[in-house]
């Protein structure tokens, strides 16, 4: 029952998000800014979204775990635990990639490969992990 409410939940904020992102589109689309704060920050709530999600099953996984006597000390349990963490890093990092290229922005510098190394970053987290 807590997964079914957790699952509306979701949808229903991801379908706010999603109309949310369009009047704001539909604001900007006179302006003359740039586009790219908008898209940082559908990234952002996209994966802020996804960090969200997976806490949810990853609760849920563990209650299934609890209940068949494997936490808290098996192996399945503390990953399960802390596979959810990764996407939160990749949000914040995302944040930081915005802040850097802002920076970068106001001080007339030009980095060419802050976004490849933001990539490179995550992925070496992610294999890592």
């Amino acid at each position: 029952m807590v997964m079914v409410c957790f699952a509306i939940v979701s949808v229903r904020c991801a379908l706010e998000i999603r109309l949310l992102r369009k009047k704001m589109l539909r604001e900007q689309e006179g302006a003359t800014s740039s586009r790219s704060g908008i898209e940082m920050r559908m990234w952002f709530h996209g994966l802020l979204l996804l960090g969200n999600s997976t806490r949810g099953v990853a609760v849920g996984i563990e209650l299934v775990l609890w209940q068949a006597g494997m936490c808290p000390s098996s192996l399945a349990c503390t990953q399960v635990r802390v596979f959810p963490n990764l996407f939160f890093l990749s949000t914040y990092s995302l944040l930081t990639l915005f802040w850097a290229q802002l920076t970068y922005q106001v001080m007339n510098v030009q980095f060419l490969h802050l976004r490849a190394l933001f990539f490179g970053g995550n992925a070496l987290l992610y294999t890592a992990y």
